[in-house]
């Protein structure tokens, strides 16, 4: 159990020293201290597609963080979403 906690904490401190931005989609993830002293691991990913003529775009998303340590220990959140644009 030790071990493991250890693990989980480095593996934090390398997402937080090498997050990584993805403004045109793809994977993002990182980690930070929530007010607690939890440390919060979080996972965001998405893609855009778009029609040949630019005028339909169709994107899809989701999310999911959860909270190790602190009081709000255990605390997740994670969702999942789409939509559709076309313009006439």
């Amino acid at each position: 159990m030790k071990i493991s906690m250890i693990l989980l904490a480095l593996a934090g401190v390398v997402l937080v020293c090498y997050a990584h931005p993805a403004p045109d989609g793809g994977i993002t993830y990182g980690a930070d201290h929530d007010q607690f002293g939890g440390v919060r691991p979080s996972v965001k990913a998405g893609h855009t597609w778009e029609s040949n003529d630019k005028r339909t775009q169709a994107e899809v998303h989701g999310h999911w963080e959860r909270t190790y340590g602190g009081r709000m220990n255990g605390d997740r959140n994670h969702g999942a979403g789409f939509s559709i644009t076309h313009k006439w």
